[in-house]
């Protein structure tokens, strides 16, 4: 397709570029799948298909396999040219009502980040701007689903942690019974969060949720002892005191 696309525009467009109309549902399906596993992204071509990849998230679960593949062509695509979608169509698929296509988004970030060696330098100009300028505020859109998948993101940075809480707090909500970010019950985890106390309190703060039982909430005593013995001289504050306050009346 890239070569067809390359040695004749005009004839590729007029001849091949319809296959892609998602008029044909199934035959769609079928060059889209062909199309995103070679994953070249050309920016005249990808402006020549847009509106039909925009459209392509309407029948993301009948891509099986590939599912993972149509958010990363969105991420790489909106982030290497930055004409090719504008900000409203980024939103609106990001506020699909598929909370898959989200998580997929984050996870190709979270993979990116691990498998680059200047994990702060992507993040810092790359991932956490893309994520603020495009990522739903609504609070529909916050889920503890989702939270894992920024935790993970969190994880994945070294210096730039402090950034990314700040950052990613404000899309996430509180934890449930089936979350999976409990980093204080992980010492090992929660000592790489512990070196940015005031930034760790808010991120904790944020997941907190007082109906839950005494036992999810095994190891934060712990993580905030360790954390005001290092840096009493400023953890006094209202995150430390509310946190500390509703251990003392889970028992903890």
């Amino acid at each position: 397709m890239f070569s067809l696309f390359r040695i004749d525009k005009e004839w590729t467009e007029k001849n091949i570029i319809s296959f892609f109309s998602w008029e044909n549902e199934q035959f769609a399906l079928f060059i889209w799948t062909g199309f995103l596993r070679g994953m070249w992204i050309n920016k005249e071509l990808s402006l020549v298909l847009k509106q039909d990849f925009i459209k392509s998230f309407k029948y993301f679960d009948k891509f099986t396999e590939l599912k993972q593949v149509l958010p990363q062509f969105l991420v790489v695509s909106s982030m290497d040219f930055s004409s090719i979608y504008n900000d409203t169509e980024i939103r609106q698929i990001l506020k699909h009502d598929n909370i898959e296509i989200r998580k997929q988004v984050l996870f190709y970030f979270k993979m990116i980040l691990d498998d680059n060696e200047k994990t702060d330098t992507l993040w810092n100009n790359k991932i956490g701007n893309w994520i603020v300028k495009y990522w739903p505020r609504d609070t529909k859109y916050k889920t503890p689903e989702l939270n894992e998948n920024f935790i993970e993101i969190i994880f994945s940075l070294d210096k730039s942690i402090p950034n990314a809480i700040r950052k990613l707090i404000k899309f996430m909500t509180k934890i449930d019974k089936n979350s999976n970010c409990y980093f204080w019950r992980s010492e090992e985890e929660s000592r790489k969060l512990e070196v940015f106390p005031i930034e760790t309190l808010l991120l904790v703060r944020k997941l907190f949720n007082e109906d839950l039982d005494p036992y999810y909430y095994k190891g934060m005593r712990e993580m905030l002892s360790r954390m005001y013995e290092k840096n009493n001289s400023i953890l006094i504050n209202n995150d430390f005191k509310y946190l500390s306050d509703k251990l003392k009346k889970k028992g903890l």
